[in-house]
């Protein structure tokens, strides 16, 4: 059995095209070694597993920024069974879910402007992965997402570094007067 995903980025025009055959269990995520790599900051470095159990493929949010599955966000940690035409919403990353069949011809992609289909080999024996404890999260429905901007150490060092100044000013005319 083989996994389609048809990732499709707010960033981006063109959408990307994975195949790959699914044994175990995928991650996806900023991860180097993830099947299907995901830039951004909200993406978690191993965001969604796809497990395979059985002939059924199960998506499972291993994310804090969370996961939607045709409009409904999943719990940490809870796994969904998926289906073929499923579609998975990451932040700032729409992705169409498709089960091919050896012999099987791959989905239609909708209309784009340009694509590219990528073969994607996984290993057999992947490494085992961090369980993450599980932790109960309010559903949010993706309406509601907001977008937060986390500082760098460059951005905090230089606002810690101005306010010492105003306060070194502050202190001298102080003195001074």
């Amino acid at each position: 059995m083989e996994v389609q995903l048809l990732v499709r980025s707010s960033s981006e025009q063109a959408s990307r095209d994975y195949v790959f055959p699914i044994k175990q269990r995928v991650v996806l995520g900023r991860s180097p070694e993830s099947a299907v790599p995901l830039e951004g900051t909200s993406i978690s470095r191993e965001h969604l597993a796809l497990e395979l159990v059985g002939e059924n493929v199960y998506a499972i949010d291993l994310s804090n920024n969370g996961t939607w599955i045709n409009g409904n966000r999943l719990k940490k940690e809870e796994r969904v069974q998926l289906s073929s035409g499923d579609s998975l919403e990451l932040p700032e990353y729409q992705i169409s879910f498709h089960i091919r069949h050896k012999g099987e011809a791959p989905a239609p992609a909708p209309e784009q402007k340009q694509s590219s289909t990528v073969k994607v080999v996984v290993p057999s024996e992947l490494p085992p992965t961090r369980q993450n404890p599980v932790r109960q999260a309010e559903a949010v429905p993706p309406q509601e997402k907001t977008e937060s901007k986390s500082l760098t150490l460059l951005e905090i060092w230089t606002l810690l570094i101005t306010l010492l100044a105003i306060g070194l000013i502050a202190y001298y005319a102080f003195l001074v007067s």
